[in-house]
């Protein structure tokens, strides 16, 4: 019986080729993008992370305003991994970069220092060799060394007689002993592993990355409440340090997701009601033939034809067709992946985990079936109602479409409602990218190089002091180098640039005679410049003066305007002094407000230190002010570099504008997918309406041949039909604007300088979809307005 149903229903369609190709390539837009975004949101959001029991990792976040989730300081991680009383295992790591040297070049890496544990609580064995053990945690232990599987295949070349063979990191010499799970990826991209000497070192800076293993018995708010209780003991020892402190409990998946879930699940909601508007299109399409062979059903029904065979041969035919449009679909999410994780490589984690698996083409089989009964229930519905007297005795040419109408009317108007909920979407984000690029970062982004340096500590700087007096060293060699470079008008350097998304270092800081009754100063961020550093960036200087070179004397500071507005209570600036990273110094100078972050968030309070006075973090970020385009003078500038030291690499060349438009690269990668699908979305249901305008002129021709005759004009004929098509319209329109201000809502967080509510934005996406919905009725219409009455009045 089934096989007889699908014969009949390969012969129906074979008689009606561009019929069957239209509907299954319609279907493969829908299902290739359903399947791309599934196996985006599988492989980033949905897969468990590569770990034993991963649901149970979880990371330590410190919460003390203005910090949100950051690390802990070296005191809370030794006091928690050293007094757990719960069934819990600690581990932590400092993220950071290091110098990778040999006889022939350096290059820079991502290297982490971790804590004893830190392996066996990932539970990650080697591929080669040992992990890090309790031994090599002991200052006086020899060097060693972790290594990642990347490094080892594209250094070493996957050799097995790798351990054992020294590599120099930082000027120091360490001994392989393992190379990495190649599943390791934590911190992200890191290359080597080192044991931290936590407990040895000196200060009590946040900057260790806290993590832990729940036992089976140990959930996650047991955890909080723990780690809460020693927040508040130390706020009791020392509220200056530790007021407000609480930790925040995230779960290693969603950290490492976070900000990126939500507009993946946006997305997948978005390619679904792709693949539903092309259900609905097909439906109307696989409807309309159901009409038109409704006495071909009838003769067969009378001929003795089960009700059941009719309805059998129907969802047949919509089958077939669904399985055509998935072999399409597969291979449109096919090249949908790839070009997925070739665009989104550089600012998507887990992009590498994004293919299409097994589960994936499982999803797209259920997938497909699904689609086969959206798209052939109502048509098989129709089929097995037809009523057979009356359609044996219609006009050959008369379809007895009866309540179809309303049917196909109503599925145009989820057409639309749906194409409205993503032009919505898209252009929310279309307004994001505009204001984003119209904000004001501080400073002047136009021909400015910018290049980070890492400069490891040589054999004679054992001290913080004696590695800031070789930074020091460094940037007055470099900074003679660069000024012989034709085409350099100005040459600074900072810690960390701005609009990267990175702060290095903050903390607390006490204005003299100003009284804090909690006893805690407000927190800051800290920023480490050269004296040339305000004018290669152009940022203006507001009042007093910036720093001279190699600036001498007592601790001066520079403030941003911020730190004038939020934390200094009033009265004159320069001159004051204030009390930070140990050290009291004078405010000699204040300049504009650079949004270090990214363009969405305001600048924060900032103090600059000058490179060479206090202790200063390891990285150095490089800006030249060129008269010409900034990347023709890379190579000079990699050149001075490796002329002034040639162990130091030189990375992440590149001009500031770049910087500035990858800060919200991920925003206008989604727009692009959005209207992408909005486009895909109006063609199909304009489509969509013009067949069930084009449907509905071929019913009611005999109709319009009378009114005609009886004297009515073309231009009435014509506007009634355009009247019919923008009405399904404006329904579509309506109903899609409810929905998409609940969809608008999942990308609340990621629009910027603009309302979920937008009016304009509602009001623009109506404009176009009436003006599609009237593109899409002109021609049913201005063929309405051409019918001969005298032809139509002998229609059968």
């Amino acid at each position: 019986m089934i096989l007889k149903s699908l014969s009949t229903s390969v012969r129906r369609l074979r008689r009606q080729p561009a019929l069957a190709a239209a509907a299954a390539f319609t279907l493969a837009i829908g299902i290739g993008a359903v399947v791309a975004g599934f196996s985006v949101l599988k492989g980033v959001v949905l897969d468990p992370l590569p770990y034993p029991d991963a649901d149970r990792l979880v990371h330590v976040f410190r919460h003390q305003p203005p910090v949100d989730a950051g690390p802990v300081s070296r005191r809370g991680f030794l006091q928690m991994q050293r007094d757990a009383s719960i069934d819990i295992a600690f581990a932590g790591y400092a993220y950071g970069s290091a110098t990778l040297a040999d006889d022939v070049n350096a290059q820079r890496i991502v290297a982490a220092e971790v804590s004893r544990g830190f392996f066996d609580t990932l539970g990650l064995e080697p591929v080669l060799g040992r992990n890090l053990a309790a031994i090599d945690q002991r200052p006086d232990a020899p060097a060693a060394v972790v290594i990642s599987h990347r490094l080892w295949q594209n250094r070493y070349a996957g050799a097995a007689d790798v351990l054992g063979e020294t590599i120099r990191l930082n000027g120091k010499l360490h001994t392989i002993v393992g190379v990495a799970d190649p599943r390791l990826d934590i911190p992200r991209d890191a290359d080597a592993w080192q044991p931290a000497q936590f407990a040895a070192r000196g200060g009590n800076g946040n900057y260790i990355m806290l993590f832990a293993r729940l036992g089976s018995g140990t959930t996650k708010a047991q955890l909080k409440a723990w780690a809460d209780r020693f927040a508040a003991r130390w706020a009791a020892e020392d509220p200056a340090s530790y007021s407000g402190l609480e930790f925040r409990i995230e779960k290693f998946s969603d950290w490492m997701t976070r900000g990126i879930d939500s507009l993946l699940w946006a997305v997948f909601a978005a390619v679904s009601l792709v693949l539903l508007i092309a259900c609905a299109n097909v439906t109307n399409l696989m409807l309309t033939q159901t009409l038109a062979r409704s006495r071909e059903i009838a003769t067969h029904a009378a001929l003795g034809a089960r009700r059941s065979h009719i309805g059998t041969a129907a969802l047949g035919e919509a089958l077939l067709i669904a399985m055509l449009g998935l072999a399409g679909g597969l291979l449109l999410a096919s090249l949908g992946v790839h070009f997925f994780r070739e665009l989104a490589a550089t600012y998507m984690p887990r992009v590498e985990s994004v293919s299409i698996d097994a589960g994936v083409v499982a999803f797209a089989l259920g997938l497909a079936f699904i689609t086969a009964l959206l798209c052939g229930l109502l048509p098989v519905a129709f089929a097995r109602r037809i009523n057979i007297a009356g359609s044996l005795q219609a006009s050959s040419k008369q379809g007895t479409g009866g309540g179809s109408q309303h049917w196909r009317r109503t599925l145009v108007i989820g057409e639309m409602a749906m194409s409205m909920v993503l032009v919505v979407s898209a252009l929310l984000l279309v307004s994001t990218i505009r204001n984003l690029s119209h904000v004001d970062p501080g400073f002047d982004t136009s021909k400015l190089l910018t290049a980070q340096v890492m400069l490891a500590p040589d054999a004679e700087s054992e001290t913080w002091e004696e590695y800031t007096a070789q930074q020091d060293r460094f940037l007055d060699a470099l900074r003679a180098k660069i000024a012989t470079l034709p085409g350099v008008e100005s040459f600074g350097a900072i810690d960390t640039l701005p609009v990267t998304g990175r702060n290095n270092w903050n903390g607390q800081v006490r204005v003299a005679g100003q009284e804090y009754p909690d006893g805690q100063g407000p927190t800051v961020e800290f920023r480490w410049v050269d004296h040339g550093y305000f004018q290669a960036l152009g940022l203006p200087l507001l009042q007093g003066r910036t720093f001279s070179q190699n600036e001498t004397g007592p601790p001066r500071v520079m403030v941003n305007q911020a730190f004038v507005d939020e934390v200094l209570a009033g009265g004159e600036v320069l001159g004051r002094r204030l009390s930070a990273m140990g050290e009291n110094a004078e405010i000699i100078g204040v300049v504009g407000n650079a949004r270090q972050w990214n363009l969405r968030r305001e600048a924060d309070p900032e103090i600059y230190f000058p490179y060479g006075q206090m202790r200063g973090p390891y990285s150095i970020s490089l800006a030249l002010r060129t008269s010409g385009e900034p990347l023709a003078l890379a190579p000079q500038l990699r050149a001075a570099v490796q002329a002034v030291n040639a162990d130091v690499p030189v990375y992440n060349v590149r001009s500031m504008a770049e910087i500035v438009e990858r800060s919200y690269a991920l925003q206008d990668f989604f727009m692009n997918v959005l209207l992408a699908f909005g486009v895909a979305a109006l063609l199909i249901a304009a489509v969509g309406l013009y067949a069930v305008l084009a449907y509905a002129v071929s019913q009611r021709t005999r109709d319009i041949g009378v009114q005609l005759a009886l004297g009515a004009s073309a231009a009435r004929v014509l506007r009634d039909t355009l009247r019919e098509g923008v009405l399904l319209a404006i329904a579509g329109i309506f109903v899609g604007g409810g929905l998409a201000v609940l969809v608008a809502k999942m990308l609340a967080a990621t629009v910027f300088g603009v309302s979920v509510y937008e009016p304009l934005v509602y009001g623009g996406a109506g404009l176009v979809l009436g003006l599609t919905a009237l593109a899409a009725s002109l021609l049913p219409a201005w063929r309405a307005s051409r019918v001969e009455p005298v032809t139509a009045l002998r229609y059968e």
